[in-house]
Parts: C-alpha cells; sequence; structure tokens
C-alpha cells in the first residue's frame, strides 16, 4: 500500500509512504516483494518512506531516514524507518515527517 503523507517545515511537500511488505512465506524469493516495492519508483515521486526492517529494504536503496534530515515521528529505532530519493529535488530538506491521524491508531494497534 502506498500513502501519501508530508514534509513540514517552512513549507509543505507531499511525499509517498510505503506500507511494510508481507510476501507468505510459500511465495518467497519469486521477486513479488521486489515488484511491488520497484512500483514507487514509477510513480514521480520525489522520495519514499518506508518503516520496515532494513534488512529487506537497504537492497533498494532505502537509506536511514536521519541521513536525510528526517526524523521518525513514531518512537522506533532509527535504522527501522527509512528514505529511497527518487530525485533530488529534497535531498538536503530538513523537515518533520507528518502521517495523517488514522496512522497514528494503527502504530499504537501495532505496538501492542
Amino acid at each position: 500500500m502506498l500513502s501519501y503523507i508530508h514534509l513540514v517545515n517552512q513549507e509543505t511537500f507531499q511525499v509517498i509512504a510505503l506500507a511494510p511488505i508481507a510476501v507468505h512465506p510459500n511465495f518467497q524469493s519469486k521477486g513479488i516483494g521486489s515488484t511491488l516495492v520497484n512500483k514507487a519508483n514509477a510513480l514521480g515521486e520525489a522520495l519514499v518512506i518506508v518503516l520496515s526492517h532494513p534488512q529487506f529494504y537497504s537492497r533498494f536503496g532505502f537509506k536511514p531516514s536521519s541521513n536525510f534530515g528526517l526524523k521518525s515521528p513514531f518512537s522506533v529505532p532509527e535504522e527501522n524507518f527509512m528514505v529511497k530519493l527518487l530525485t533530488n529535488y529534497l535531498s538536503k530538506y530538513k523537515a518533520e515527517v507528518v502521517y495523517p491521524e488514522a496512522f497514528q491508531s494503527i502504530y499504537i494497534v501495532a505496538k501492542l
């Protein structure tokens, strides 16, 4: 699932959040997860943010968001909140990452 979220500073930019991808074990290692991650590249957005496992996403070019001056709005390890730049447009834009309110509820339930 891809959702629009915002980077907020003096200006607000709309960017993409990628939901963590899960592929049933019987279908893993067939390129399904890779295909889904790569779909985000075709949207023409400046960057994609994901909150998940760096072991999987780093091979697609995702790096810790702190490398780009972006801090997770959630209390998670730094290496799990990752960014993939799709253009250099926002490469130096330090901002707060703001998810819609509905994501706050999902995150709280997921932690339980």
